[in-house]
C-alpha cells in the first residue's frame, strides 16, 4: 500500500498563546519530500475564521531545515535501534554496541531540533510574523486577555 499526501512538518517560531510556523510538504510514507509553502497556524477560535489551515507566509527556510533534519535523523535512529536488537539476537554484541552508539548519536541530533531555541520565535521574529499575518498588537492583546488555555500543541498541526 502506497501512503502519500500532504501534511505539515517543521514546527518552529512558536508564539506562545498565538500559533506557530510550519511548512506543508508532499510526503511519501510520512517522509517530507517536496515543500509546498509555509504557514502560520493557530488553534485560536477568533483568528483566521475563514482559513482553518492558517495564513500563508513567506517561505520559512528554518522550518524546511528542521523538517528535513528531524526526518533524516529520526528515521535512521529508529532503524538503527531495530538493527541493534537484531544484532544482539544474533549474538554479535560488538556490532550491536557500535550500532547502539550510532543510534543514540542520531537520536540526540534529531532531539536537538526540538529544543526551545529552534521552536520558539524570538521577540523580533514574533513581531515580524504578527505584522506579516496582519494581527495588530491591540487585537492580539484583547484576544489573549483572559483567554482560556487553548494553545496546547507541541507537535505539528495537520
Amino acid at each position: 500500500m502506497l501512503i502519500f499526501g500532504t501534511t505539515t512538518y517543521g514546527a518552529t517560531d512558536a508564539i506562545e498563546g498565538v500559533g506557530k510556523v510550519v511548512t506543508r510538504f508532499a510526503h511519501l510514507y510520512y517522509l517530507p519530500l517536496i515543500p509546498l509553502g509555509s504557514y502560520f497556524l493557530t488553534k485560536h477560535p477568533d483568528l483566521f475564521r475563514n482559513n482553518p489551515e492558517g495564513v500563508r507566509i513567506r517561505f520559512s527556510w528554518k522550518s524546511l531545515v528542521l523538517a528535513y533534519a528531524r526526518a533524516l535523523l529520526g528515521a535512521p535512529a529508529i532503524a538503527a535501534v531495530l538493527s541493534c536488537f537484531v544484532l544482539f539476537g544474533l549474538g554479535k554484541t560488538t556490532n550491536a554496541l557500535a550500532c547502539l552508539g550510532a543510534s543514540v548519536g542520531l537520536g540526540l541530533l534529531a532531539g536537538v531540533t526540538y529544543l526551545s531555541y529552534f521552536r520558539a520565535a524570538s521577540s523580533e521574529r514574533a513581531k515580524a510574523l504578527l505584522e506579516e499575518i496582519g494581527i495588530p498588537p491591540r487585537q492580539l492583546a484583547e484576544l489573549l486577555e483572559g483567554s482560556p488555555a487553548w494553545w496546547e500543541g507541541d507537535g505539528d498541526l495537520s
